[in-house]
């Protein structure tokens, strides 16, 4: 049986103007007080089972500030680092790219606007470090788009603020520069650089590019640095199929190659040691033969023995007339 002293209907507050105006003086509001205010909004329930008001019964007042949105925030925008140029960031991110390959990685974490001008600029993503992580560099490689990759295989890298040395092993060796070959018509530069010894290295590292097919000709190669003093491999390479027509600077140190002016003939510069596996008049003959090749671009050649700082070196080869 329901009660008969429950209300049925919600009874409006009527204030009269007495105790309006003794609100307004004693509470200090501004304008003036309804007379008769709308009902009260119901309360919701959440699921907690706490009563809460709904969100849209707080209203703000016209004279409010709200705190601006965070893309309007105005300490993001005075800072002097957001005042440079696009053009003067992409150079200073060139040069840590330089210094770490870790780099771009770095300043694409740093904020979206930074991370949008990495991933639009190639040219961050040339520099291929073969480590480990061959996923990474994958991804530099489409990074990079069309731009020409500086493929680099060394013992040890900075990476990340450290060097870090990698296994130079002939398996890991082989199985880095078996996938990257496939890229070799984008090379701009190859730099091998083996720092500690490891039997038949030259062997693992270059013996997809000595294949008689155009497919690994290197015709945008432009720099080709190749050193391991500690090689016992006399075996002689013909690398890029004999044909590398942009090539114009190369270092040479501890490895025995086939000279064609095909692939040598446009060097500017040449570092040549030689890998000592010949000596006396076969390793004169062997020089001059390589001189032979060279045009009148070329306006500097260094030349050193294997041999030069041994104290049994004692003897002269006199050069050949002519």
């Amino acid at each position: 049986m329901k009660s008969s002293l429950r209300r049925k209907d919600h009874r409006e507050l009527n204030l009269s103007r007495s105790v309006a105006r003794t609100l307004k003086e004693n509470l200090g509001l501004s304008g003036t007080v309804p007379l008769r205010p709308e009902p009260l909004l119901p309360r919701k329930r959440c699921s907690s089972g706490v009563r809460r008001e709904p969100l849209d019964a707080w209203q703000p007042s016209p004279n409010a500030r709200l705190p601006p949105p965070r893309y309007q925030r105005r300490w993001l925008h005075n800072r002097p680092v957001h005042t440079l140029a696009v053009e003067l960031l992409v150079y200073i991110f060139m040069f840590g790219t330089a210094q770490d390959v870790m780099f771009p990685v770095v300043i694409s974490h740093v904020c979206s606007e930074w991370r949008r001008i990495a991933l639009q600029t190639p040219t961050l993503w040339q520099r291929i470090a073969l480590t480990n992580s061959h996923c990474m560099w994958r991804e530099r490689i489409r990074r990079a788009r069309s731009c020409g990759l500086n493929v680099e295989l060394h013992s040890s890298v900075c990476f990340g603020g450290h060097t870090v040395r990698l296994r130079t092993d002939i398996h890991s060796v082989q199985w880095r520069m078996h996938l990257v070959t496939s890229y070799v018509r984008h090379w701009r530069s190859l730099s091998i650089h083996f720092a500690r010894y490891q039997p038949l290295l030259w062997n693992a590292a270059l013996s997809a590019l000595c294949l008689p097919h155009e497919s690994v000709a290197a015709n945008e190669l432009r720099e080709l640095h190749l050193v391991y003093r500690d090689n016992d491999d006399s075996k002689e390479f013909m690398l890029f199929a004999g044909h590398a027509p942009q090539l114009c600077r190369a270092t040479i140190d501890g490895i025995r190659l086939t000279w064609l002016s095909s692939l040598f003939g446009n060097l500017v510069y040449l570092d040549y040691r030689h890998h000592g596996f010949s000596c006396g008049p076969n390793a004169i003959h062997e020089v001059l033969s390589m001189l032979k090749i060279y045009s009148d671009r070329c306006s500097c050649i260094c030349i050193s023995t294997a041999f030069a700082d041994r104290s049994d070196a004692s003897s002269s080869t006199p050069l050949p007339s002519g």
